[in-house]
């Protein structure tokens, strides 16, 4: 397991990538984190290839109308811990193996870190969609400099054994 640090904890507040109040239609590997932005990807005609969410909005349980579509979307399902502002050694495998072929995990615990694998193991061109508070979605275009932006990230991070 790997944990954030407090000087990560106020770099990452700051968003990844571009943010957007509105989203479309996508084509390619789309990659959701969070229920927010799942939802909304879904809603604007795009349903993403991976789905990463917690059932949660701002630490509180999501709507029934956002559950209720996110249950709905048929694929393969895996099922994580992942405890607050830590990266477990399982979400890894399990966003590698849900990046094969149209998955979702759900996580017990929370989701917001898992941005940072599923941008290092997603392969170049895909695009990752997740929510910025009060503020709207942010989107991450894979490539190999923003991979190693965030490989030093993860690098910094506090392992725990």
């Amino acid at each position: 397991m790997i944990r954030l640090t407090p000087r990560l904890r106020k770099i990452l507040k700051k968003p990844l990538g571009k943010i957007y109040r509105k989203v479309g239609r996508y084509k390619g590997k789309i990659i959701a984190v969070g229920d927010i932005a799942a939802y909304e990807l879904i809603r604007g005609g795009t349903v993403p290839t991976l789905i990463i969410y917690d059932n949660k909005v701002k630490r509180k349980p999501t709507s029934k109308k956002i559950k209720r579509l996110l249950d709905s979307i048929r694929c393969d399902t895996y099922k994580i811990r992942n405890p607050r502002s830590t990266i477990q050694e399982d979400a890894w495998i399990v966003i590698e193996e849900g990046l094969r072929r149209k998955s979702k995990i759900i996580v017990s615990g929370e989701e917001d870190l898992l941005v940072l694998p599923a941008v290092l193991l997603a392969k170049n061109g895909s695009l990752i969609f997740y929510g910025q508070p009060n503020r709207g979605m942010v989107l991450i275009k894979v490539n190999a400099k923003k991979k190693r932006e965030i490989r030093k990230l993860v690098d910094e991070m506090e392992v725990k054994l």
